[in-house]
């Protein structure tokens, strides 16, 4: 408990928020007891239904890591955190391999997890280096877990592909790009591309002089930039009119001024 109190009161520049694993119902009390904002259950736990239980009558927020589990026993452990008053989930995306190799990172079933479930989802990264978070941010991850060590020579299973503190430094320098570049699935131009297709494509224009009262053939027409005119799939559309007026060779057309 002394340990953890100490760590809860330490100062610190960033205003950062001390989380920890609860393993049991005393240390999710303890947890609780000394304010945490969220309580992290890791992937072995997913199937701890007591502990599930428990940690869900403390009605703070669960950060539940799904390492090791197929999708009924996800189901499960939600269920039963549901029906014992917890609805603020996040799920962790979780390869149990310590470390994980790149060809079994599997980022895409954390898309899963968000589509079947609908809850946020994150990812807990076992990998060596940042390329793992950096995907998983740019695919929909909004929480980035990562092991941290001193010394990647200390003696233990984790310290080895943990982030020593220059790497989880340039960790999230890393990361906020690649969620700041996801954008969104809708198909439409963004907002500034809808400004540089004005710019980009092309509209109709008179390929060469045009009398007023001039018959609009085919050879007569021809695509050029800007698109800020009549768009090109409309250029058979033109064919057969009349110009009510002189244009120049690559004015662009408009439809007032044909007939």
């Amino acid at each position: 408990y002394g340990d953890h109190a100490d760590l809860h009161s330490f100062p610190t520049r960033r205003s950062s928020d001390l989380l920890s694993s609860a393993a049991d119902p005393l240390s999710a009390d303890l947890l609780a007891e000394l304010g945490v904002p969220a309580l992290k259950l890791a992937s072995e736990d997913l199937i701890n239904l007591p502990l599930l239980r428990h940690v869900a009558g403390l009605r703070l927020p669960v950060i539940l890591s799904t390492g090791m589990a197929d999708e009924a026993e996800i189901e499960r452990a939600l269920t039963t955190l549901r029906a014992d008053g917890c609805d603020a989930l996040l799920l962790l995306h979780c390869v149990s391999l310590y470390p994980t190799p790149d060809d079994e990172a599997n980022l895409l079933p954390m898309v899963g997890l968000r589509e079947r479930f609908g809850l946020p989802v994150g990812y807990s990264d076992h990998t060596r280096g940042s390329v793992a978070a950096m995907a998983a941010a740019a695919l929909g991850a909004v929480l980035i877990e990562k092991h941290f060590t001193l010394d990647h020579a200390l003696p233990g299973p984790d310290h080895s592909f943990s982030a020593d503190p220059q790497e989880l430094a340039a960790l999230v320098p890393d990361v906020r790009p690649a969620a700041q570049q996801r954008g969104t699935p809708t198909l439409e131009p963004s907002p500034g591309e809808r400004l540089a297709r004005q710019q980009f494509r092309r509209s109709v224009v008179a390929a060469c002089e045009l009398a007023p009262g001039t018959r609009l053939a085919a050879d007569m027409l021809c695509l050029k930039r800007p698109g800020t005119g009549i768009a090109p799939h409309r250029l058979g559309e033109l064919v057969g009119k009349r110009t009510r007026r002189h244009f120049a060779a690559d004015e662009p057309l408009c439809w007032e001024d044909v007939e």
